[in-house]
């Protein structure tokens, strides 16, 4: 709490925990800490479910935020298990097509939804060159829930094995897997709960 952090590469698609202390980094933080759903561990680094090229398309996605408005408003897990509201934790959402364009005032994230059935939905997000990531999420009552995606914790879900590629502590979507089945095998055994979106008002 009251540290800014990022994720750079650290090695082959890993990414390491760095102290940011400016506010314009702390933004670039905050947005990268939204998608990539990792928990604030004592950990030097960590990995997470990722591919070089999307697995879902565009046309495949749905706009599950309707309702949302324009502003959301990030939440943290605290120590005690609760939510708490995230410093610099203020995000602007708009529609482009069939995803949405995340923008925190200096850089964007693009965000896709699929349906998995009430009240699951996968999510594919990019920010700029970066691999795509994956996130399996829920909405209820206005609230969108982003579950762990850290190949650590993810490596435990039973029948991953036949979509994604675990090596090395690093997991990746294989090259033209089924995403339905991929989070279908994540609904079936969700990770922990890491982040929640609520709209601002």
């Amino acid at each position: 709490p009251g540290f800014f952090w990022s994720w750079r590469n650290a090695s082959v698609n890993c990414l390491e925990l760095q102290p940011f202390t400016t506010a314009a980094e702390g933004s670039f933080a905050m947005l990268r800490r939204l998608f990539l759903c990792l928990v604030l561990l004592p950990l030097l680094s960590a990995c997470v479910l990722e591919s070089a090229e999307p697995l879902i398309a565009d046309k495949d996605g749905v706009l599950a935020l309707a309702g949302f408005g324009d502003t959301l408003i990030a939440y943290g897990k605290s120590e005690a298990g609760d939510w708490k509201k995230e410093e610099d934790g203020k995000l602007s959402l708009r529609v482009e097509d069939n995803h949405y364009k995340i923008w925190d005032g200096n850089n964007t994230m693009l965000v896709t939804f699929v349906p998995l059935g009430e009240p699951w939905w996968g999510i594919q997000a990019k920010m700029g060159e970066e691999c795509y990531t994956y996130v399996l999420a829920e909405i209820n009552q206005g609230e969108l829930i982003l579950h762990e995606n850290g190949c650590s914790e993810i490596e435990k879900v039973p029948g991953l094995g036949g979509t994604v590629d675990f090596s090395g502590g690093d997991c990746k979507a294989k090259p033209g897997a089924d995403w339905r089945a991929m989070f279908d095998s994540l609904k079936s055994n969700p990770p922990p709960a890491s982040m929640m979106l609520k709209p601002q008002g």
